[in-house]
């Protein structure tokens, strides 16, 4: 059934008509969609983290959440640069300092 026992079990004992049970019912399942929604449509979120820098130690990490709904699959990095393949098929190229360089 689509409804929680405990609400079905409250519902019953209140003694509601068919049809106000039936919205109760679209209401919890329509809540259950969105809930599950918006855990798939989070992007990841990409951490950064120098061992070597030079200046403050506060520009030496950073984080950059990908736009809803896509995933980061893989990463690479050389010297400046970080390559993060995503979901959306798109190569987004990163430098070093947290700025978003290209998409390919």
């Amino acid at each position: 059934d689509d409804i929680d026992e405990d609400v079905k079990n409250a519902v019953d004992s209140l003694g509601m008509s068919d049809r106000t049970k039936d919205a109760l019912k679209k209401s919890q399942r329509r809540r259950r969609k969105k809930d599950s929604d918006e855990d798939d449509a989070k992007g990841s979120t990409i951490f950064f983290y120098r061992f070597k820098t030079f200046g403050p130690l506060k520009d030496k990490d950073w984080q950059m959440a990908l736009p809803a709904g896509e995933r980061a699959l893989g990463c690479a990095c050389g010297s400046g640069w970080v390559g993060v393949v995503t979901s959306r098929r798109f190569l987004r190229i990163i430098s070093s300092g947290g700025n978003q360089e290209r998409i390919l």
